[in-house]
């Protein structure tokens, strides 16, 4: 099988489908048909999937339990994409990490994101922010200066996703560590060049217990949430789960718990905030045992099954705090870092994945009828089907 990826695109742009997401529907298009040639080789097997939206690859990420009795409880990944953009043009709200900063920065809602402390513009320029210290001198040396006295940073392009770019810098016994390697002064100053977009924020310390499952990395909570539709206008909002799973490092993640990365993900249950159902793992990195699953962490041996998160009633509530206060958005999919006495946010997703979210949780979205809603009131009319626009640019079968 051929597909012209070009024709592709542009048979998802005259559909409809919104430009940055028909680019990342063809990019997750042609990794399905990499990893899943053997399902787009049994014609009947393929053409079920993408008459009914899905990515044909689904059919064995999702499983035995993916099927035509059940298929209606999964987002389509055509419908999910078609969808966007969600939010309207509140969305500029949490485009990026200091807008987000910026729009949480009042008194109730600042006590849930880290320190801001620097933003490095893109022609080198640095912003000072909100948290700076007024002890430190604002020159060149900035920066080992507010190491010096914090210890821990975090620094990460602005604008970044799936954790690219991201790296720790600390301080410990008089010297300077690059994650966990330990560098100089001087290359340190040699990195400045490269930090044109990044922000420097205050390191995320996480709770000991999220720490242990593997050290040296941390667990990142992806807590997608929507708002419910409404059966009259003045009703107070009321928010659902839509994804909620916790992401851990591995040997295969390279310091991140991104599952892009080689990372871990397994289901929390948003009621009780009980882990359940045991560590998943893209199978770009762990195959298809990745995909049936580990039950315990395949390099540490930590078993989660039933234990709860630290606190799990202080983080429900303030997610909801949260989506609250930006009330005029209505798709929060947050990642999220939980700490010794609460949580830290790290940044707001407005099209978190819905395809991948589903296999990480080992749970359907489309599950209860207020979920069905929301997703419905989204949706938007295609011009073409999802098999129309994949026919129309194969070149070979």
């Amino acid at each position: 099988m051929k597909m012209n990826y070009e024709k592709l695109h542009q048979e998802l742009l005259d559909a409809g489908m919104h430009p940055t997401r028909a680019k990342e529907m063809t990019k997750q298009i042609r990794q399905d048909m990499i990893d899943w040639p053997e399902v787009y080789e049994d014609w009947d097997r393929c053409s079920w999937a993408l008459e009914r939206g899905f990515l044909p690859g689904r059919l064995k990420i999702y499983g035995k339990e993916f099927n035509e009795d059940t298929y209606h409880l999964y987002c389509p990944d055509y419908d999910f994409f078609m969808a966007h953009p969600m939010n309207n043009h509140f969305i500029f709200w949490i485009n990026d990490k200091l807008t987000l900063k910026y729009m949480m920065n009042s008194a109730e809602m600042k006590q849930y994101m880290p320190e801001y402390y620097l933003y490095i513009e893109n022609d080198g320029h640095y912003s000072y922010l909100m948290d700076s210290p007024e002890d430190i001198p604002k020159d060149e040396n900035y920066l080992y200066h507010l190491l010096v006295e914090k210890k821990h940073l975090a620094l990460k392009p602005n604008r970044g996703a799936g954790g690219k770019g991201f790296f720790g810098l600390s301080y410990r016994d008089g010297e300077i560590y690059y994650n966990d390697r330990r560098i100089s002064r001087a290359e340190l100053e040699a990195l400045k060049p490269e930090l044109n977009g990044y922000i420097v924020t205050a390191f995320i310390e996480q709770s000991n217990e999220m720490e242990g499952v593997f050290p040296g990395t941390d667990c990142a909570l992806r807590l997608v949430l929507y708002k419910k539709l409404k059966k009259k206008p003045e009703d107070p909002d009321e928010y659902g789960p839509w994804i909620t799973y916790a992401r851990f490092g591995s040997s295969r993640s390279n310091a991140a718990s991104n599952l892009c990365h080689g990372g871990l993900a397994i289901r929390v249950d948003w009621e009780t905030g009980r882990f359940e159902g045991g560590f998943r793992g893209n199978t770009e990195f762990w195959g298809e045992e990745g995909m049936k699953g580990f039950r315990t962490h395949p390099d540490t041996g930590a078993d989660l099954e039933g234990k709860t998160i630290p606190h799990w009633d202080k983080v429900k509530s303030g997610l909801i705090d949260i989506c609250r206060y930006m009330s005029s958005l209505d798709f929060f999919g947050m990642d999220v870092i939980i700490t010794k006495d609460g949580f830290q946010l790290c940044e707001i997703n407005s099209a978190p994945s819905a395809g991948l979210g589903q296999f990480h949780q080992g749970k359907c979205c489309l599950d209860n009828d207020e979920a069905v809603r929301f997703f419905e009131s989204k949706k938007r009319p295609s011009k073409k089907s999802f098999m129309e626009c994949f026919m129309a640019a194969l070149e070979m079968r």
